[in-house]
């Protein structure tokens, strides 16, 4: 384990007030590229969730990214790991090439586990962490957490025409975090 990703995996401590359950490392799609790590953090930040906190996002650069770089997390109803190496495979699939800005959708081409049907993510700031509680400056760069939260296909389609404040605002999205709710749209 590099120093940056224990710097990173304390900093995620002291924020959640936890241990991880465990850190999953994925290897890279790419052989230039360095892994994916995720952290799960198991009935957090309530009971019977599950959160996912990447690393490797910010290992890369973007030319537009000038204030800091992301990794994300994901929080859900769900002991199943499938949903952080999902979010893991996005990233690996991505990182160097895509923002990760609020608002971007993410699409796998199959369900990211079989008893949910959702397929992708969209991204947007942390449901339970204030800005400055999402930022952590390492050596030679500022990381940020962002929240990637799981969504049905016609979901990614009317967030893409419609746009994210239409799916975001919709009175039948109550809980983002139940990865059996109803699809909107």
């Amino acid at each position: 384990m590099n120093e940056l990703l224990k710097i990173f995996g304390s900093f995620l401590i002291q924020r959640f007030g936890c241990e991880p359950l465990e850190v999953k490392g994925v290897p890279s799609l790419y052989p230039d590229l360095p892994p994916v790590y995720v952290f799960v953090f198991r009935d957090y930040p309530d009971k019977n969730l599950t959160t996912f906190v990447t690393y490797g996002l910010s290992e890369v650069t973007h030319p537009t990214w000038h204030f800091g770089r992301p990794e994300l997390l994901l929080s859900v109803e769900s002991e199943k790991m499938a949903w952080g190496v999902g979010l893991a495979f996005v990233v690996n699939q991505f990182r160097g090439e895509k923002l990760f800005s609020l608002g971007s959708v993410y699409r796998l081409d199959c369900p990211i586990i079989e008893e949910s049907g959702m397929s992708g993510f969209v991204i947007f700031k942390p449901s339970f962490l204030t800005l400055d509680d999402s930022i952590l400056q390492l050596s030679g760069k500022t990381v940020y957490l962002t929240q990637a939260y799981p969504i049905y296909p016609g979901e990614a389609d009317l967030i893409a025409e419609k746009g994210f404040e239409s799916f975001w605002l919709d009175e039948r999205l109550v809980d983002v975090y139940d990865v059996g709710r109803e699809e909107v749209g």
